[in-house]
């Protein structure tokens, strides 16, 4: 519930196409899904709410350890 109270004020401000929810959370996206879109409805303004698409990361759990190995600079590394 509270990330989908987030995510509507993020749609308000920012009006975004889309938001990638990456990490371990993605694997439990379709369970989140109802409870995000349900509060995005509630919170959002019509036009956000219904122009914002949820999608799951490409990375799954390996989005957090890629990118701090992105920031730190040797992201290349990890591809060998």
């Amino acid at each position: 519930r509270r990330l989908g109270q987030g995510l509507a004020m993020i749609a308000n401000v920012l009006n975004p196409e889309a938001v990638v929810i990456c990490g371990g959370v993605s694997l439990s996206l379709d369970l989140m899904r109802p409870s995000l879109e349900d509060e995005l409805s509630r919170r959002a303004f019509e036009v956000c709410a219904r122009r914002l698409r949820i999608v799951a990361g490409e990375l799954g759990d390996d989005a957090g350890i890629l990118g701090a190995a992105h920031i730190a600079g040797c992201a290349d590394a990890l591809w060998v």
